[in-house]
């Protein structure tokens, strides 16, 4: 391996995790998002910020400004000498957080700023075996030489069933309220990732056929719902209104299959194994059933023979009153006959899928056991001495009654009567599970219409989440705009002798703002008019602006919503000089309204006969007298009103 080749120590999940990567001798925790990769340094926890400026442009593009840039205001490091991987400009963890929440996109990079230690990273490639390969539908299964520690649970086997060796009949209507039924079916819903169970009668039916929330997870394969429903009490005896386990449900469908999980389920199942249905049928016996089904053959091979590993592996080493050996498995579940007499391996036969037979033969299934109309396996022509292992045979002290040899006919007769009564049931199933369409019809066109309306609430919401992120959008640039503004500012006064606690002088605030080349062509203009009567106001009002300015003079102007913000400022400036104009003007008035009667009660006038020539007069009396008398100015005050008179 080459020196600067990355060194992957750890393997990402398919859900987007963080990995563990060495380049040379410097060990970084890489995280992918949106295809950018986002770098943090183990030995100090600093950040890529070249990296996070990358990722901004793909997820926030309407953003302007330069996360990079702005990293470089502070404390940083600048990566050279190093993989190209590695180059850029790094910061401390806290100053990458706060310009990933500046710049909105801290929420997708929470897993490698919250990462701690490996145990957030995808398990590492020492503990990847060959059963963590992809599933193959074509690819059988097998349960890992170095079986993991089994978690078990006891909640529902120190308990006895009432029903054994039949399942527990499901809840009635007084024990599972509607609350529960519809936390319970949300589990199901797309991207559910939260729930909770709290309060909620866990083996509540979901459907009208009675079968709980542990009967659909175990049928699609959903280890980690069926391990999270064990452990919070969902009873694994539980049958649906015909009986059938939650295990028994599973070998009807083929995701298990799909996802190479069926041993993962036993882990969880295993109680159910021995449980009948209400027709006396074991897993076994659906799964000989099943495999007559067009397309299923594969999955029930499957299940079989993970079924049998399971027990040889996994059966002797379960907990004491649970243990299960291979001896135990045939009494209570391979040779165990259903209502009809028809074991697993008669069920099989009369199907006549050979890997079945040649299995189920393996383990100790008795060919010569008959159903009730007498029917053997070896009647339907297996062929028992192909089988891989020994059968046990009768020892000296068993008595083996003898079986009487049957007839073609009556075998002909057995396999008709079987195939009539499979005919039947199927109709029965048929029938009821149109009944249950038909009933959920209706109730699907309602939930129909309540999705239609929630869609449209989403519509809603979703414009209005997209309407915050353009504000967000324009707040960063604004915020971006007025940093630069600020900085450019800074950097352009510092040469310039201005103090501004010290300065005295003449400074035109509006200098700063001024658009030189219009304000030079107007000046020019105005010192160009003939007709001095025009006032300057008036003047720039007859002003055409698309002839003020030649059109290499107009790339020199500032951005037209830069100009509308100053014109805007100007307006809203004018009218508050206008309106403090007014306020002073008026306050003025009533001032001298005030100072006329102060005068009247003095020379004895009233307020409207002092006028301007009155006070101008009293004014040069006063001051050619400084220390006159009352008297005496009433006197000429008097004196002067007549005159004017």
């Amino acid at each position: 391996m080459e020196p600067n080749e990355p060194k992957i120590m750890e393997l990402a999940s398919p859900d987007p995790v963080p990995r563990l990567v060495a380049y040379g001798d410097v060990t970084v925790v890489e995280f992918d998002v949106e295809g950018c990769t986002v770098m943090r340094r183990t030995q100090d926890s600093w950040v890529n910020a070249t990296q996070l400026a990358r990722l901004v442009s793909v997820v926030r593009p309407k953003i302007s400004g330069s996360i990079e840039a702005q990293a470089k205001q502070g404390a940083h490091e600048i990566v050279q000498d190093a993989p190209d991987q590695l180059k850029g400009v790094w910061v401390s963890i806290e100053r990458a957080e706060s310009l990933c929440k500046e710049y909105d996109i801290y929420g997708v990079l929470t897993p490698l700023f919250n990462y701690k230690g490996p145990k957030d990273l995808a398990r590492t490639t020492s503990t990847l075996t060959e059963a963590d390969e992809p599933a193959s539908p074509t690819k059988k299964a097998k349960i890992a030489p170095e079986l993991p520690s089994l978690q078990t649970f006891d909640h529902d086997t120190q308990v006895p069933n009432p029903n054994a060796p039949h399942a527990l009949a499901p809840l009635g209507d007084d024990e599972a309220d509607e609350k529960s039924k519809v936390v319970l079916s949300s589990l199901f819903l797309p991207n559910q990732k939260e729930f909770s169970l709290e309060g909620v009668a866990i083996d509540a039916p979901i459907d009208d056929n009675g079968q709980t929330a542990l009967h659909l997870a175990a049928t699609l394969g959903r280890i980690s719902l069926v391990k999270e429903l064990v452990s919070r009490g969902a009873n694994r005896l539980r049958g649906d209104n015909d009986g059938q386990t939650a295990l028994i449900r599973a070998v009807h469908a083929t995701n298990c299959l799909e996802h190479s999980c069926f041993d993962q389920l036993l882990d969880y199942l295993y109680p159910a194994i021995t449980v009948l249905d209400h027709k006396g049928r074991s897993v076994l016996h659906h799964i000989a059933y099943t495999c007559g089904r067009k397309g299923r053959n594969e999955a029930c091979n499957y299940y079989l023979e993970t079924l049998l590993e399971w027990v040889v592996k996994r059966g002797p080493h379960l907990p004491p009153g649970q243990q299960m050996s291979l001896t135990s498995f045939m009494q209570e579940v391979v040779n165990i006959p259903d209502r009809n007499g028809d074991t697993c391996l008669n069920i099989a036969a009369m199907v006549g899928n050979k890997q079945i037979i040649q299995q189920l033969l393996e383990v100790g299934a008795d060919p010569n056991k008959a159903n009730k109309a007498g029917v053997k396996p070896v009647d339907c022509g297996i062929d028992v001495a192909s089988a891989r292992t020994r059968l046990p045979q009768p020892t000296a002290v068993q008595s083996v009654p003898e079986t009487p040899k049957l007839s073609s006919m009556k075998i002909l007769e057995s396999l008709q009567t079987f195939v009539s009564q499979l005919g039947r049931d199927f109709r029965e199933e048929l029938e009821s599970k149109t009944k249950q369409v038909d009933e959920i019809h209706p109730k699907l066109r309602e939930k129909t219409y309540k999705l239609s309306e929630k869609r449209k609430q989403f519509e809603e919401l979703d414009k209005l989440v997209r309407k915050i992120g353009d504000y967000k959008t324009k707040i960063i640039n604004l915020n971006n705009a007025i940093r630069e503004e600020e900085q450019r500012f800074v950097e352009e006064t510092k040469e310039l002798p201005i103090n501004s606690k010290t300065f005295d002088g003449d400074f035109d605030a509006d200098e700063p703002f001024t658009v030189w080349s219009v304000y030079n062509e107007v000046e020019r203009r105005l010192q160009e008019t003939k007709d001095p009567a025009v006032s300057v106001a008036d003047f720039i009002n007859q002003l055409d602006p698309a002839t003020l300015l030649a059109s290499e003079q107009l790339e020199d102007l500032p951005p037209a919503v830069i100009l509308e913000a100053r014109i805007n400022a100007y307006t809203k400036n004018n009218a508050m000089l206008i309106e403090r104009t007014k306020n002073r003007r008026s306050s003025s008035q009533e001032l001298e309204q005030q100072f006329k009667r102060v005068i009247g009660l003095c020379i004895g006038s009233s307020v409207d006969e002092i006028d301007e020539k009155l006070l101008g007069s009293l004014l040069l009396s006063v001051e050619n007298d400084p220390d006159p008398e009352i008297g005496q100015i009433k006197k000429v005050l008097s004196i002067v009103n007549e005159i004017e008179k």
